[in-house]
Formats: structure tokens, C-alpha cells, sequence
């Protein structure tokens, strides 16, 4: 059930430059990968960072915090916390421009388990709706925005 607490604790998300949120996303999902490359295209600032659940970065932080995936939804990890599936979108649209910065206000509306049910319906779909991964290189002022190996997991429990 939405709770005016979820939406209060939705709609404050603070880009936290000293507790980076990490988007972890399937490396080898064409969808997932415009997902990102839309992410980059649409955000307000730079704040966002991103890695590929397949990476040593991924297991490692995983691992730190007890945390169990598979690759069937992305997972936003953000001030010390874990967000997936629909909540996981949900945040991520506070990082966005307008007018999606809108729309995820109005996705916060939704009652979770709704919310999900249609994250599940377009997972399941995933790889229909964009067959190959695009891998589209990152620009040189992005690529240090992308995390792949496990030296970095320090960096970011030390904050």
C-alpha cells in the first residue's frame, strides 16, 4: 500500500555527491543499455553512476552488503540502500529533466504492488523489445561515471 511516508522519502531523494547512486543494470540487455545511454542523455546533473551487474564492482558491493540479485531487474543503490524493481525507477527519475521528472511523480502515485506487476511485464519483455545490446561507447568525461572493477567497491564504503 502507498504510504505518504514512500512518497515523502521518494520525492526527497538528494543527489549525495559523498554516497554516490550506483544504477546496476544487465550489461548484456540492448533495453538496459538505452536505459542507460537515456539516463546520460536525460539527467539534471552528473551525479549518477553506473555498472553492469556482471561486473567485479557489482559482486564485490553485492557481497559487501548481503545482497542477492539475479538479472531480471535493475538495482539503484543509493545513500547505504538497495532499490529495485519499480522503486528502483522510481528514484532514478528524480535525477531526471523535465518533463520525466514529472512523470516519475506521478509514478510515485502508484500503489507498489501495481507498480511492479508492470516492471515485471516489461522485464519479461526485455530482450524482445530491444534484442541486442548496443554498445554505444560512453563519451571520455562519462566513462569515469562507469564502474567494472572491484578496486572501486573501497572507495565507495569508505564514504
Amino acid at each position: 500500500m502507498l504510504t505518504s511516508f514512500r512518497i515523502f522519502t521518494l520525492m526527497q531523494a538528494q543527489h549525495d555527491t559523498n554516497h554516490p547512486t550506483i544504477l546496476f543494470y544487465d550489461g548484456d540487455c540492448g533495453f538496459c543499455d538505452r536505459t542507460v545511454q537515456f539516463m546520460l542523455n536525460h539527467e539534471k546533473d552528473s551525479s549518477l553512476r553506473f555498472s553492469p551487474l556482471q561486473s567485479a564492482f557489482a559482486e564485490e558491493l553485492f557481497q559487501a552488503h548481503a545482497v542477492t540479485h539475479d538479472f531480471s531487474s535493475i538495482l539503484v543503490y543509493h545513500q547505504g540502500k538497495f532499490y529495485r524493481k519499480s522503486k528502483a525507477v522510481i528514484l532514478l527519475t528524480s535525477f531526471l529533466k523535465q518533463p520525466y521528472l514529472f512523470l516519475g511523480s506521478i509514478g510515485k502515485c502508484i500503489p507498489d504492488r501495481w507498480a511492479d506487476w508492470m516492471y515485471e511485464g516489461i522485464a519479461r519483455r526485455r530482450k524482445k523489445l530491444w534484442p541486442t545490446a548496443s554498445c554505444v561507447l560512453p563519451s571520455p568525461k562519462d566513462r569515469q561515471r562507469f564502474f567494472h572493477d572491484s578496486g572501486k567497491t573501497q572507495q565507495i564504503e569508505q564514504v
